[in-house]
């Protein structure tokens, strides 16, 4: 039988570089192995979807809701069609910037016993107003992360990298 794919969950805040991060990870992973991308917006219209479709990637694309709140119980549908109908070795999973990551990470692990990572990328230029205004959406964001890319650091000083990394 054909193995698990492995699920990497992207998360952080819109405007985070997500989308773009996804694109290399997808095209870096794409060249020794089979990848499918699932992309949740909040709204109607997909216009990342419409970017990464164009970049030449295949996306399936999850709207009009929180993939870990109002739509967990369409994920793991998602999924099990994807797995049975394109048997990728990934599955990326951007989602949306309002998202807990870990919250995804959690129902993929109790509804279909799959194991997934978590990316999260964080705004040099952004963060540390949002760690303070938005402390507890920061903190769910960042929580169960395996990893936490602090993006568009060309933006910011060099000595301030060490104090976003510590408030991180």
């Amino acid at each position: 039988t054909k193995n698990k794919p492995k699920i990497i969950i992207i998360g952080g805040f819109l405007g985070s570089g997500k989308t773009s991060f996804l694109i290399h990870l997808a095209r870096y992973l794409g060249k020794d192995h089979t990848v499918a991308i699932i992309e949740n917006e909040i709204g109607k219209t997909s216009i990342d979807g419409q970017f990464l479709s164009a970049s030449g990637l295949n996306v399936t694309n999850m709207f009009a809701g929180c993939i870990c709140c109002s739509m967990s119980g369409t994920l793991p549908i998602t999924i099990r069609k994807i797995e049975t109908d394109f048997h990728p070795d990934y599955i990326l999973l951007e989602a949306t910037g309002v998202a807990f990551p870990l919250n995804i990470r959690e129902n993929l692990k109790d509804t279909l016993d799959l194991d997934a990572r978590i990316i999260t990328l964080t705004d040099a230029v952004r963060f540390p107003k949002m760690a303070i205004a938005m402390k507890d959406m920061v903190a769910g964001q960042l929580t169960g992360a395996g990893h936490i890319l602090l993006n568009k650091t060309d933006l910011i000083e060099d000595d301030k990298i060490e104090t976003l990394t510590a408030l991180i």
